[in-house]
């Protein structure tokens, strides 16, 4: 008669599906992210990552989602599904990495006069786009007033404070970053005050000696004095003289002269002039010749 064998099993799985991972895949620098996986069929899961090269399993990445290190370069994440027999992979999930974004460096602070002014500010260094400028008349920016300017220079216009600018600027996703500050320091104009004869002549012969002017009444810094054949001066001479007093030198002067300080602050940003002194100069006298019986 005939006899049956034992019997053989042959367990036959569903096929697995590998799902999609899906979770924030662009972060910045030194911050993690929460990968899960959804619409998958398998009953045991494991994660694996990748940064160059070949896939690696993640010890103890076996639940549905997976919160990955703190990155600093580009990762990819996969899941093995498996489903008895049957295994299969996952889509890969690209995590990109945002360097953190850096501020950059201001040039062009400068000194300028109060009223009509233009200061260019250049903003280098930087890492990412700028967001926008600001402007503050505290050097804390303890208010701030954001402008629509996103290039990487602004033109300070008509200044009557000293104003503080800065650039926000963001790379990808981090966080922005402000830069250097740049500085518009405001100067109001000196006040020219009048040169006068203080002591000596106002008026000489020609070639004479000429008495001591005096400037009063200024403010700021004396930058030189300057000298003029006309009241209007149209064309001055410049006078290498910084202080409160002048005395032509004798006989130096063969023509009627007008004289005047040049007063400036913040280092030439504003810039005045005194009153001008006049200095008459006669010619010198002819004696003619007699003649006659």
């Amino acid at each position: 008669n005939a006899v049956n064998s034992s019997v053989a099993k042959v367990t036959v799985s569903q096929l697995a599906t590998g799902g999609l991972i899906s979770g924030t895949k662009q972060i910045c620098s030194g911050s993690n992210t929460v990968l899960t996986l959804g619409s998958y069929i398998g009953t045991s899961l494991q994660w694996q990552s990748a940064t160059t090269g070949a896939f690696a399993n993640i010890t103890g990445a076996t639940a549905l989602s997976y919160t990955t290190p703190n990155l600093t370069a580009l990762t990819r994440y996969r899941v093995l599904v498996n489903n008895g027999a049957c295994s299969t992979f996952s889509d890969t999930a690209i995590v990109s990495v945002d360097s953190v974004s850096v501020g950059g460096t201001i040039a062009g602070s400068a000194n300028a006069c109060t009223g009509t002014n233009s200061t260019v500010l250049t903003l280098s260094g930087q890492r990412g786009s700028v967001v926008k400028w600001q402007y503050s008349t505290s050097s804390t920016f303890a208010t701030v007033t954001d402008t629509a300017v996103t290039a990487t220079s602004l033109t300070a216009l008509n200044l009557t404070a000293t104003t503080y600018y800065r650039a926000v600027v963001k790379n990808g996703v981090c966080t922005t970053a402000n830069s250097s500050t740049g500085t518009v320091t405001v100067f109001t104009p000196p006040v020219g005050g009048s040169v006068s004869f203080t002591s000596g002549a106002s008026a000489i012969c020609s070639g004479g000696t000429a008495g001591t002017m005096t400037l009063s009444g200024y403010t700021g810094t004396i930058l030189r004095w300057q000298s003029s054949s006309d009241s209007l001066f149209t064309s001055p001479t410049a006078i290498a003289i910084a202080t409160a007093t002048y005395t032509p030198t004798a006989g130096s002067v063969t023509q009627t002269t007008w004289y005047r300080a040049v007063l400036i602050t913040g280092s030439g940003a504003c810039t005045s002039f005194s009153t001008a002194a006049k200095l008459t100069v006669d010619p010198l006298a002819v004696g003619g010749a007699v003649n006659g019986p």
